[in-house]
């Protein structure tokens, strides 16, 4: 089985898990950047305080150009990363909120 139905088939027993919420996402980046989309909102919605999740979308909305969605994501990802205190991850998303200026 290949792994993109592996991680479907795992979050249909377990809908509410963030790390494959987020693994799908990325997996399905390599070929579908809406599903993708669709699978870091559903994570957003369920598990906000997911920081992991903040700069993969953003990164993901500068890619298909949509920059005014992508800030608004990387902002409350900033937020959040100062929040708790993770130094390493605000300057990640600093640095890339900079590539929208």
């Amino acid at each position: 089985m290949d792994k993109l139905k592996r991680l479907i088939e795992m979050l249909s027993e377990q809908p509410e898990d963030s790390f494959l919420l987020f693994a799908l996402a990325k997996e399905y980046e390599k070929s579908d950047s809406e599903r993708a989309l669709h699978y870091y909102e559903q994570l957003r919605k369920a598990d906000p305080d997911y920081l992991g999740l903040y700069y993969h979308h953003g990164q993901l909305l500068i890619d298909l150009n949509r920059d005014e969605q992508a800030e608004n994501v990387l902002q409350k990802g900033l937020q959040l990363a100062r929040t708790q205190q993770d130094n390493k991850t605000a300057g990640e998303l600093q640095q890339l909120l900079m590539t929208l200026e």
